[in-house]
């Protein structure tokens, strides 16, 4: 576990090292540091555990990467600090550096369009900024908002240290609108930065008339766990798989040694949500990767919007085992379907998923509208807030 523990700090600091070298954050080289301490301490717990630990009996048992030759298919690309931490100059004085959560690119002196993303009336989520030094030296930094419905988690602090600030909405003094904004103004070290603040709060719908879930900067993202209507049928039901998942749990229908549905009569999953975009959409569902149960079909399951006739989809019919393709979603813990739909008009649509063969576990369910974006897990979850019913 330790050992474990290590590698993912080695790796997660070495990553994090180059964003912010690229961004020039004086706290670069700090990172670079953690990330090559625990690769020392990575080295010396799998030394003990090879050569002192029961004197040695359980000699060559463990290594750091895979040796040459074996499981290719599983190697990943050993971490190592930028070449060019090497070469960083720091500033002796100290310089404000201000980064919005949704980009790598630092806001720039004087820049117009920084913003952060769009903060919901309907999800209420907290968007953030990071505070940094470019330089050695410590100084103050003062953040204010431009409007008392913005709220800051800081106001001031100190450059010797990054900050990130919370920004957040009190909803109950915000303007209605679809496209307000206000700002932020970060003042330090003789420099200052502005992040303009968007907000969605339109006049119709309210909030507390919405179930399930709702779009959000372009995409509705749905936890399979929270669905907000289940039918159970042939014998067969959707369970929730607490702890399995890469963001939450998840779901699947038990008992796994049926047949294949006709998705017509078929165990269903429903999820009620909201959309302000019209037309063609792509919804991607993160699947465990499991092995199919039924040779030769990949892993199945059919999706239907509203009253629309389920569609099919197949994920790794043709996927050989072991591969590189199947290496890597065995690492990710997660494997994709993907399925084109029309969503019209703009409104109140439930999304369906009807079980086709069994041993299928869902995990994530993202509908893409126009706005999703590249990331490792995904947007999170877009969940009316304060809507907390789910039936079992």
């Amino acid at each position: 576990m330790r050992a474990a523990a290590l590698a993912n700090r080695r790796y997660f600091s070495f990553e994090k090292s180059t964003e912010y070298l690229a961004q020039h954050r004086a706290s670069a080289i700090e990172w670079a540091r953690r990330a090559q301490d625990a690769d020392a301490r990575l080295t010396a717990e799998t030394d003990y555990y090879n050569e002192r630990l029961a004197n040695g009996k359980w000699r060559r048992m463990m290594t750091i990467e895979p040796p040459n030759g074996q499981w290719q298919n599983m190697r990943m690309t050993r971490p190592n600090a930028s070449p060019a931490l090497a070469q960083m100059d720091i500033p002796q004085p100290a310089g404000l550096g201000v980064a919005i959560e949704g980009r790598v690119e630092p806001a720039k002196a004087n820049e117009q369009d920084a913003a952060l993303p769009v903060l919901n009336v309907f999800t209420r989520e907290t968007r953030f900024v990071d505070i940094f030094n470019t330089g050695h030296s410590p100084a103050r930094w003062t953040a204010k908002a431009s409007h008392p419905w913005i709220k800051l988690s800081r106001i001031a602090g100190d450059l010797k240290d990054d900050t990130r600030l919370n920004v957040s909405i009190d909803w109950a003094r915000a303007p209605q609108g679809e496209s307000i904004s206000g700002a932020i103004k970060i003042d330090g070290a003789g420099a200052s930065r502005t992040v303009k603040v968007p907000i969605f709060n339109p006049t119709k719908p309210r909030r507390e008339e919405l179930r399930g879930f709702v779009e959000s900067n372009g995409v509705v993202s749905i936890e399979a766990e929270h669905f907000t209507g289940k039918i159970d049928r042939a014998r067969s039901s959707w369970q929730v798989i607490p702890g399995l998942g890469r963001t939450g749990d998840s779901v699947t229908v038990f008992p796994t040694t049926g047949v294949s549905f006709n998705p017509v009569n078929a165990p269903v999953l429903e999820y009620e949500f909201y959309s302000f975009t019209a037309g063609k959409a792509t919804l991607v569902v993160n699947i465990v990767p499991t092995h199919p149960i039924l040779a030769g079909r990949g892993l199945r399951y059919a999706i239907g919007f509203d009253d629309q006739p389920p569609q099919v989809v197949t994920v790794g019919a043709d996927l050989q085992i072991p591969s590189r393709p199947w290496s890597l979603n065995v690492v990710n813990s997660s494997t994709v379907g993907t399925s084109t739909h029309e969503i019209k008009p703009a409104g109140r649509h439930v999304l369906k998923i009807y079980a086709v063969d069994p041993g299928v576990v869902l995990d994530k369910i993202v509908l893409d509208l126009g706005g999703l974006r590249h990331s490792y897990l995904g947007p999170v979850e877009t969940r009316v807030s304060g809507f907390m019913k789910q039936p079992r």
